[in-house]
Protein backbone atom coordinates (compact mmCIF):
# COMPACT_ATOMS: atom_id res chain seq x y z
CA UNK A 1 0.00 0.00 0.00
CA UNK A 2 1.41 3.20 -0.52
CA UNK A 3 -0.16 6.64 -0.30
CA UNK A 4 1.18 10.32 -2.15
CA UNK A 5 0.68 13.80 -1.27
CA UNK A 6 1.35 16.79 -2.79
CA UNK A 7 2.07 20.40 -1.86
CA UNK A 8 3.50 23.55 -2.91
CA UNK A 9 3.69 27.68 -2.03
CA UNK A 10 4.01 29.95 -4.85
CA UNK A 11 7.66 30.35 -6.06
CA UNK A 12 8.72 27.65 -4.18
CA UNK A 13 9.53 24.02 -5.28
CA UNK A 14 6.86 21.49 -5.08
CA UNK A 15 7.17 19.38 -2.37
CA UNK A 16 6.83 15.21 -2.92
CA UNK A 17 5.78 12.62 0.11
CA UNK A 18 5.48 9.03 -0.88
CA UNK A 19 4.77 6.42 1.93
CA UNK A 20 5.16 3.31 0.53
CA UNK A 21 4.93 -0.20 2.60
CA UNK A 22 7.96 -2.41 2.92
CA UNK A 23 10.19 0.01 0.51
CA UNK A 24 11.85 3.18 -0.17
CA UNK A 25 11.60 5.37 -3.07
CA UNK A 26 14.40 7.09 -4.45
CA UNK A 27 13.56 10.55 -5.49
CA UNK A 28 13.92 10.54 -9.36
CA UNK A 29 13.39 7.29 -10.03
CA UNK A 30 10.75 7.24 -12.97
CA UNK A 31 8.19 9.36 -10.27
CA UNK A 32 6.03 11.59 -12.26
CA UNK A 33 5.91 15.52 -10.84
CA UNK A 34 2.69 15.69 -8.80
CA UNK A 35 1.06 17.60 -10.87
CA UNK A 36 0.95 14.75 -13.09
CA UNK A 37 -0.31 12.00 -10.18
CA UNK A 38 -4.33 11.84 -10.31
CA UNK A 39 -6.39 12.34 -7.42
CA UNK A 40 -6.58 9.69 -5.15
CA UNK A 41 -9.12 9.14 -2.77
CA UNK A 42 -8.75 9.62 1.06
CA UNK A 43 -5.67 12.01 0.14
CA UNK A 44 -5.01 15.59 1.50
CA UNK A 45 -6.29 18.28 -0.64
CA UNK A 46 -3.85 19.24 -3.08
CA UNK A 47 -3.50 23.01 -1.70
CA UNK A 48 -1.89 23.58 0.80
CA UNK A 49 -1.75 26.61 3.30
CA UNK A 50 0.90 29.15 3.11
CA UNK A 51 1.47 28.66 7.00
CA UNK A 52 2.62 25.04 7.24
CA UNK A 53 2.66 21.61 5.30
CA UNK A 54 0.93 18.25 7.30
CA UNK A 55 3.31 15.63 6.94
CA UNK A 56 1.53 12.40 5.99
CA UNK A 57 0.27 9.63 7.80
CA UNK A 58 1.76 6.27 7.25
CA UNK A 59 -0.34 3.58 8.26
CA UNK A 60 1.28 -0.06 9.60
CA UNK A 61 0.12 -2.65 7.16
CA UNK A 62 -0.35 -5.95 9.07
CA UNK A 63 2.18 -8.75 8.73
CA UNK A 64 -0.66 -11.33 7.01
CA UNK A 65 -1.79 -8.66 4.80
CA UNK A 66 -0.46 -8.44 1.53
CA UNK A 67 0.47 -4.83 -0.29
CA UNK A 68 -1.66 -3.58 -2.60
CA UNK A 69 -0.69 -3.95 -6.39
CA UNK A 70 0.72 -0.15 -7.58
CA UNK A 71 -2.24 1.72 -9.75
CA UNK A 72 -1.39 1.83 -13.13
CA UNK A 73 -1.69 4.49 -15.76
CA UNK A 74 -1.16 4.54 -19.34
CA UNK A 75 0.77 7.34 -19.20
CA UNK A 76 3.54 6.39 -16.68
CA UNK A 77 6.85 5.01 -17.53
CA UNK A 78 7.35 1.70 -18.21
CA UNK A 79 9.59 0.37 -15.30
CA UNK A 80 12.99 0.61 -14.92
CA UNK A 81 14.53 -3.39 -14.84
CA UNK A 82 18.25 -1.75 -13.75
CA UNK A 83 19.79 1.99 -13.56
CA UNK A 84 21.02 3.08 -16.93
CA UNK A 85 24.71 2.86 -17.42
CA UNK A 86 26.92 5.96 -16.53
CA UNK A 87 29.41 7.59 -18.49
CA UNK A 88 32.69 6.82 -16.86
CA UNK A 89 34.56 9.61 -15.50
CA UNK A 90 38.11 11.24 -16.58
CA UNK A 91 40.92 10.49 -14.59
CA UNK A 92 41.78 12.85 -11.89
CA UNK A 93 45.21 15.14 -11.93
CA UNK A 94 47.59 14.28 -9.26
CA UNK A 95 50.62 16.66 -8.43
CA UNK A 96 53.52 14.27 -8.75
CA UNK A 97 57.09 14.51 -9.03
CA UNK A 98 58.98 15.12 -12.55
CA UNK A 99 62.06 13.05 -12.72
CA UNK A 100 63.05 14.62 -15.52
CA UNK A 101 66.03 16.86 -15.79
CA UNK A 102 65.69 19.52 -13.16
CA UNK A 103 65.69 23.25 -13.72
CA UNK A 104 69.23 24.63 -14.19
CA UNK A 105 71.32 26.93 -11.84
CA UNK A 106 74.50 28.95 -11.71
CA UNK A 107 76.49 27.12 -8.98
CA UNK A 108 75.94 23.55 -10.09
CA UNK A 109 79.21 23.21 -11.97
CA UNK A 110 82.83 24.28 -12.00
CA UNK A 111 84.59 25.85 -15.19
CA UNK A 112 87.86 26.62 -16.80
CA UNK A 113 87.88 28.67 -19.77
CA UNK A 114 91.18 30.24 -21.79
CA UNK A 115 90.78 33.10 -24.36
CA UNK A 116 94.12 34.64 -25.65
CA UNK A 117 92.41 36.39 -28.12
CA UNK A 118 89.43 38.52 -27.93
CA UNK A 119 86.15 37.38 -28.20
CA UNK A 120 83.06 39.46 -27.64
CA UNK A 121 80.99 39.31 -24.91
CA UNK A 122 77.80 38.14 -26.29
CA UNK A 123 79.65 34.61 -27.90
CA UNK A 124 81.51 33.98 -25.05
CA UNK A 125 78.24 34.18 -23.10
CA UNK A 126 76.80 31.56 -25.56
CA UNK A 127 79.80 29.51 -24.96
CA UNK A 128 78.86 29.26 -21.32
CA UNK A 129 75.40 28.39 -21.75
CA UNK A 130 75.51 25.98 -23.64
CA UNK A 131 75.39 22.62 -21.73
CA UNK A 132 72.87 24.84 -19.58
CA UNK A 133 68.99 25.14 -21.26
CA UNK A 134 69.28 28.13 -20.14
CA UNK A 135 68.15 31.01 -22.98
CA UNK A 136 70.48 34.23 -23.55
CA UNK A 137 68.84 37.47 -24.04
CA UNK A 138 71.45 39.86 -24.43
CA UNK A 139 71.23 43.59 -24.60
CA UNK A 140 71.59 44.80 -28.51
CA UNK A 141 73.83 47.35 -27.37
CA UNK A 142 76.43 44.91 -26.40
CA UNK A 143 80.05 45.45 -28.04
CA UNK A 144 82.38 44.20 -25.49
CA UNK A 145 85.00 41.76 -25.69
CA UNK A 146 86.55 39.30 -22.99
CA UNK A 147 90.15 37.98 -23.24
CA UNK A 148 91.44 35.95 -19.84
CA UNK A 149 91.66 33.03 -17.93
CA UNK A 150 89.10 31.04 -15.83
CA UNK A 151 89.70 28.20 -13.38
CA UNK A 152 87.48 25.96 -11.41
CA UNK A 153 84.96 28.68 -11.39
CA UNK A 154 81.32 28.65 -10.99
CA UNK A 155 78.98 29.67 -13.80
CA UNK A 156 77.81 32.75 -11.26
CA UNK A 157 81.75 33.27 -10.56
CA UNK A 158 82.13 33.22 -13.96
CA UNK A 159 79.25 35.53 -14.90
CA UNK A 160 80.41 37.80 -12.44
CA UNK A 161 84.26 37.62 -13.59
CA UNK A 162 83.50 38.98 -16.97
CA UNK A 163 79.96 41.36 -17.06
CA UNK A 164 80.88 43.37 -14.08
CA UNK A 165 84.58 45.55 -15.11
CA UNK A 166 82.26 46.30 -18.10
CA UNK A 167 79.25 47.65 -16.53
CA UNK A 168 76.78 45.03 -17.17
CA UNK A 169 74.52 42.98 -15.08
CA UNK A 170 72.69 39.80 -15.59
CA UNK A 171 69.34 38.42 -14.54
CA UNK A 172 68.09 34.70 -14.05
CA UNK A 173 64.41 34.62 -15.00
CA UNK A 174 62.59 31.01 -15.79
CA UNK A 175 65.81 29.78 -17.34
CA UNK A 176 66.29 32.38 -19.31
CA UNK A 177 69.72 35.09 -18.58
CA UNK A 178 69.18 38.65 -19.75
CA UNK A 179 72.22 40.59 -19.89
CA UNK A 180 71.64 44.40 -19.77
CA UNK A 181 73.80 47.34 -19.19
CA UNK A 182 73.36 49.21 -15.42
CA UNK A 183 71.50 51.67 -15.69
CA UNK A 184 73.39 55.44 -14.72
CA UNK A 185 72.28 58.26 -12.11
CA UNK A 186 72.74 61.66 -11.51
CA UNK A 187 74.41 62.53 -8.41
CA UNK A 188 75.82 66.17 -7.09
CA UNK A 189 78.09 66.53 -4.08
CA UNK A 190 79.63 69.29 -2.59
CA UNK A 191 82.99 69.74 -2.62
CA UNK A 192 84.62 71.28 0.65
CA UNK A 193 87.93 72.41 0.23
CA UNK A 194 89.46 75.58 -0.63
CA UNK A 195 88.99 76.74 -4.13
CA UNK A 196 91.78 78.74 -4.48
CA UNK A 197 94.65 77.89 -6.15
CA UNK A 198 97.92 78.26 -3.99
CA UNK A 199 101.93 77.93 -5.08
CA UNK A 200 104.55 77.87 -2.11
CA UNK A 201 107.89 77.74 -2.96
CA UNK A 202 110.87 77.16 -0.25
CA UNK A 203 114.72 78.09 -1.59
CA UNK A 204 117.18 76.72 0.82
CA UNK A 205 120.53 78.43 0.34
CA UNK A 206 123.81 78.10 2.18
CA UNK A 207 126.68 81.35 2.25
CA UNK A 208 126.06 84.34 1.29
CA UNK A 209 123.05 85.46 -1.02
CA UNK A 210 124.79 87.97 -3.18
CA UNK A 211 126.96 86.64 -4.92
CA UNK A 212 125.08 82.91 -4.14
CA UNK A 213 128.27 80.89 -2.75
CA UNK A 214 127.05 77.25 -1.76
CA UNK A 215 124.55 74.69 -2.80
CA UNK A 216 120.46 75.73 -3.04
CA UNK A 217 117.43 73.70 -2.52
CA UNK A 218 114.35 74.69 -4.35
CA UNK A 219 110.99 73.46 -3.42
CA UNK A 220 107.76 74.27 -5.14
CA UNK A 221 104.13 73.02 -4.14
CA UNK A 222 101.07 73.58 -6.02
CA UNK A 223 97.81 73.37 -4.40
CA UNK A 224 94.89 73.44 -5.81
CA UNK A 225 92.34 71.47 -3.61
CA UNK A 226 89.47 71.25 -5.75
CA UNK A 227 91.20 70.63 -8.94
CA UNK A 228 93.07 67.61 -7.39
CA UNK A 229 89.10 65.81 -5.83
CA UNK A 230 87.98 66.70 -9.82
CA UNK A 231 91.14 64.26 -11.09
CA UNK A 232 90.84 62.14 -8.68
CA UNK A 233 86.89 61.52 -9.09
CA UNK A 234 87.58 61.46 -12.91
CA UNK A 235 90.06 58.64 -12.53
CA UNK A 236 87.26 56.57 -11.06
CA UNK A 237 84.42 56.63 -13.29
CA UNK A 238 83.36 53.84 -15.74
CA UNK A 239 83.76 54.43 -19.64
CA UNK A 240 80.18 55.60 -19.52
CA UNK A 241 80.88 58.12 -16.81
CA UNK A 242 81.31 61.65 -16.54
CA UNK A 243 81.63 64.69 -13.94
CA UNK A 244 81.65 68.52 -13.91
CA UNK A 245 83.00 70.58 -11.09
CA UNK A 246 81.55 74.42 -10.38
CA UNK A 247 84.50 75.67 -8.55
CA UNK A 248 82.35 78.75 -7.87
CA UNK A 249 79.67 76.97 -5.75
CA UNK A 250 81.91 73.76 -4.99
CA UNK A 251 79.42 71.27 -6.28
CA UNK A 252 80.74 68.43 -8.54
CA UNK A 253 78.07 66.88 -10.53
CA UNK A 254 78.72 62.86 -11.37
CA UNK A 255 76.60 60.43 -14.01
CA UNK A 256 77.59 57.22 -13.75
CA UNK A 257 76.55 53.90 -12.28
CA UNK A 258 75.01 53.39 -8.54
CA UNK A 259 78.08 51.71 -7.46
CA UNK A 260 80.42 53.63 -8.55
CA UNK A 261 78.66 56.99 -7.10
CA UNK A 262 78.55 55.15 -3.53
CA UNK A 263 82.73 54.40 -4.20
CA UNK A 264 82.39 58.61 -5.04
CA UNK A 265 80.94 59.20 -1.86
CA UNK A 266 82.91 57.77 0.47
CA UNK A 267 86.03 59.01 -1.23
CA UNK A 268 84.64 62.72 -0.73
CA UNK A 269 83.67 61.60 2.64
CA UNK A 270 87.15 60.88 3.21
CA UNK A 271 88.48 64.09 2.04
CA UNK A 272 86.18 66.35 4.07
CA UNK A 273 87.20 64.52 7.32
CA UNK A 274 90.68 64.82 6.10
CA UNK A 275 91.18 68.18 4.27
CA UNK A 276 88.96 69.69 6.95
CA UNK A 277 90.79 69.26 9.96
CA UNK A 278 92.69 72.43 11.85
CA UNK A 279 95.75 72.05 13.07
CA UNK A 280 97.41 74.37 15.36
CA UNK A 281 100.82 75.52 15.52
CA UNK A 282 102.58 76.69 18.37
CA UNK A 283 106.38 77.68 17.82
CA UNK A 284 109.06 78.94 20.23
CA UNK A 285 111.79 81.04 18.81
CA UNK A 286 115.12 80.95 21.92
CA UNK A 287 118.51 82.89 21.37
CA UNK A 288 121.07 81.22 23.65
CA UNK A 289 124.22 84.07 24.05
CA UNK A 290 127.82 82.25 25.17
CA UNK A 291 130.63 84.38 26.37
CA UNK A 292 133.54 81.93 26.47
CA UNK A 293 135.71 82.09 23.29
CA UNK A 294 136.38 78.35 23.17
CA UNK A 295 131.95 77.63 23.36
CA UNK A 296 131.03 75.79 19.91
CA UNK A 297 127.43 75.74 20.53
CA UNK A 298 125.03 73.43 22.52
CA UNK A 299 126.05 70.34 24.33
CA UNK A 300 123.03 68.54 23.02
CA UNK A 301 123.56 64.86 24.22
CA UNK A 302 123.90 66.88 28.34
CA UNK A 303 120.64 68.46 27.53
CA UNK A 304 119.04 64.91 26.92
CA UNK A 305 120.65 63.59 29.67
CA UNK A 306 119.12 66.53 31.63
CA UNK A 307 115.43 65.85 30.33
CA UNK A 308 115.04 62.02 30.32
CA UNK A 309 116.73 59.03 31.12
CA UNK A 310 116.34 56.42 28.42
CA UNK A 311 118.39 55.59 27.11
CA UNK A 312 116.85 54.86 23.65
CA UNK A 313 116.06 58.26 23.36
CA UNK A 314 119.79 59.92 23.92
CA UNK A 315 119.46 61.24 20.25
CA UNK A 316 115.33 61.56 20.35
CA UNK A 317 114.44 65.44 19.25
CA UNK A 318 110.84 65.51 19.97
CA UNK A 319 110.07 66.58 23.83
CA UNK A 320 106.79 64.41 25.35
CA UNK A 321 104.43 66.74 27.11
CA UNK A 322 104.89 70.07 29.54
CA UNK A 323 107.03 68.34 32.06
CA UNK A 324 109.71 67.43 29.55
CA UNK A 325 109.67 70.65 28.05
CA UNK A 326 110.39 72.65 31.35
CA UNK A 327 113.11 70.29 32.05
CA UNK A 328 114.91 71.02 29.20
CA UNK A 329 114.86 75.14 29.36
CA UNK A 330 115.75 74.01 32.48
CA UNK A 331 118.93 72.46 31.06
CA UNK A 332 119.40 74.82 28.33
CA UNK A 333 119.79 77.82 30.87
CA UNK A 334 122.88 75.92 32.28
CA UNK A 335 124.69 76.16 29.17
CA UNK A 336 124.49 79.85 28.09
CA UNK A 337 121.46 82.99 28.85
CA UNK A 338 118.44 82.02 26.99
CA UNK A 339 116.26 84.69 25.79
CA UNK A 340 112.32 84.25 24.39
CA UNK A 341 112.28 86.12 21.11
CA UNK A 342 108.79 85.24 19.89
CA UNK A 343 106.41 82.93 20.58
CA UNK A 344 104.40 83.20 17.31
CA UNK A 345 101.42 80.97 16.62
CA UNK A 346 98.92 80.32 13.36
CA UNK A 347 96.41 77.91 13.11
CA UNK A 348 95.94 76.21 9.31
CA UNK A 349 94.36 73.34 7.15
CA UNK A 350 95.47 69.90 6.95
CA UNK A 351 98.01 70.02 4.24
CA UNK A 352 97.80 73.74 3.59
CA UNK A 353 100.94 75.88 4.57
CA UNK A 354 101.56 78.48 7.29
CA UNK A 355 104.44 81.28 7.36
CA UNK A 356 105.64 82.82 10.21
CA UNK A 357 108.22 86.30 9.91
CA UNK A 358 109.70 87.75 13.08
CA UNK A 359 112.76 90.16 12.46
CA UNK A 360 114.92 91.81 15.46
CA UNK A 361 116.48 89.11 16.40
CA UNK A 362 119.93 91.17 17.87
CA UNK A 363 119.33 93.88 16.06
CA UNK A 364 120.70 91.99 13.08
CA UNK A 365 118.90 88.55 12.80
CA UNK A 366 115.28 88.04 11.39
CA UNK A 367 113.66 84.23 10.70
CA UNK A 368 111.14 83.16 8.38
CA UNK A 369 109.58 80.06 9.56
CA UNK A 370 107.73 78.24 6.82
CA UNK A 371 105.27 75.26 7.95
CA UNK A 372 102.77 72.35 6.64
CA UNK A 373 101.19 69.98 8.58
CA UNK A 374 99.74 66.67 7.45
CA UNK A 375 97.46 64.91 9.73
CA UNK A 376 97.52 61.20 9.61
CA UNK A 377 94.97 58.39 10.10
CA UNK A 378 97.33 56.62 13.28
CA UNK A 379 97.24 60.26 14.80
CA UNK A 380 100.62 61.62 13.86
CA UNK A 381 101.15 64.81 12.48
CA UNK A 382 104.19 65.04 9.53
CA UNK A 383 105.70 68.53 9.52
CA UNK A 384 107.39 69.96 6.51
CA UNK A 385 109.33 72.78 8.07
CA UNK A 386 111.12 75.59 6.30
CA UNK A 387 113.47 78.19 8.89
CA UNK A 388 115.18 80.52 7.26
CA UNK A 389 117.65 83.02 9.80
CA UNK A 390 118.81 86.01 7.69
CA UNK A 391 121.83 87.95 9.41
CA UNK A 392 122.74 91.25 8.78
CA UNK A 393 126.45 92.30 8.74
CA UNK A 394 128.77 93.12 6.27
CA UNK A 395 127.14 90.50 3.87
CA UNK A 396 123.92 89.58 3.61
CA UNK A 397 123.85 86.00 5.56
CA UNK A 398 121.21 83.40 5.11
CA UNK A 399 121.25 79.78 7.09
CA UNK A 400 118.36 77.54 6.46
CA UNK A 401 116.80 74.55 7.21
CA UNK A 402 114.29 72.24 5.32
CA UNK A 403 112.95 69.09 7.13
CA UNK A 404 110.60 66.44 7.54
CA UNK A 405 109.85 65.17 10.74
CA UNK A 406 106.41 63.87 12.19
CA UNK A 407 105.28 64.04 15.77
CA UNK A 408 102.36 63.07 18.05
CA UNK A 409 99.10 65.58 18.45
CA UNK A 410 100.74 67.51 21.20
CA UNK A 411 104.28 67.19 21.18
CA UNK A 412 106.89 69.30 21.22
CA UNK A 413 109.77 69.12 17.88
CA UNK A 414 113.15 70.72 18.81
CA UNK A 415 114.96 72.54 15.76
CA UNK A 416 118.03 73.98 16.40
CA UNK A 417 121.60 74.51 14.63
CA UNK A 418 121.96 78.29 13.70
CA UNK A 419 125.21 78.40 15.73
CA UNK A 420 126.87 82.29 14.92
CA UNK A 421 130.14 83.47 16.26
CA UNK A 422 129.70 87.23 15.98
CA UNK A 423 132.89 89.30 14.86
CA UNK A 424 135.74 91.28 17.09
CA UNK A 425 134.26 94.35 15.85
CA UNK A 426 130.93 93.50 17.88
CA UNK A 427 132.85 93.17 21.15
CA UNK A 428 133.33 96.40 23.51
CA UNK A 429 130.88 98.88 21.92
CA UNK A 430 130.73 102.09 23.24
CA UNK A 431 127.35 102.38 24.78
CA UNK A 432 127.55 105.99 24.71
CA UNK A 433 123.80 107.20 23.31
CA UNK A 434 123.07 103.67 23.12
CA UNK A 435 122.07 102.47 27.19
CA UNK A 436 119.96 104.57 29.04
CA UNK A 437 121.30 105.16 32.60
CA UNK A 438 125.23 104.52 31.52
CA UNK A 439 127.98 107.03 32.34
CA UNK A 440 128.95 108.79 29.04
CA UNK A 441 132.29 107.00 27.99
CA UNK A 442 131.10 104.27 29.98
CA UNK A 443 131.81 100.93 28.47
CA UNK A 444 128.89 98.31 28.05
CA UNK A 445 128.93 94.74 29.82
CA UNK A 446 130.70 92.71 26.83
CA UNK A 447 128.65 91.28 24.26
CA UNK A 448 127.72 87.56 23.79
CA UNK A 449 130.98 85.70 21.72
CA UNK A 450 128.43 83.78 20.70
CA UNK A 451 124.73 82.82 19.81
CA UNK A 452 122.71 79.91 19.01
CA UNK A 453 119.05 79.80 18.11
CA UNK A 454 116.54 76.91 18.92
CA UNK A 455 113.02 77.18 17.84
CA UNK A 456 110.32 75.06 20.15
CA UNK A 457 107.36 73.98 17.56
CA UNK A 458 104.65 72.59 18.66
CA UNK A 459 101.34 70.90 16.78
CA UNK A 460 97.71 70.41 18.20
CA UNK A 461 94.82 69.25 16.17
CA UNK A 462 91.82 70.93 16.72
CA UNK A 463 88.61 68.80 17.05
CA UNK A 464 86.53 69.44 14.31
CA UNK A 465 83.79 71.53 14.50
Amino acid sequence: MSRVWTGWRRGVAPVLWVAVSGCAVLPGAGLPFPDEIPSVEGAPDADVTETAVVPPVVEPIAESEAPLAPVARADAPEPLDQFPELAPLEPLAVSQLDLATPAPTLDDEVLSLLLSEPLPVVDLLRLLLRETGISLVPDPGITETFTGELKNVTLRRALDLVLRPIELEYRLDDDVLRVVRRPLQTRVFEVNVPATRRVAERVVSAGLVEPRVGSTLRSTDHRDPLSDVAQAVEAMLSPLGESHLDRGAGLLRVRDTAETLDAVARYLERVRDRAGRQVRLQARILEVAFFDPATVGLDWPRLWQSVTDESARATDSVLRGAAEVARFMAALETQGVVTTVSEPMAVTLNNEPAQVRVGGLGERDAVVLAMTPQVGLDGLVTLSVTPRVTTLGADLTVRELDTLLRVRDGETAILGGWFRRRASHDEGVEASGRIDGAAAGSTAPAPPVATDLVILLTPTVLPDA
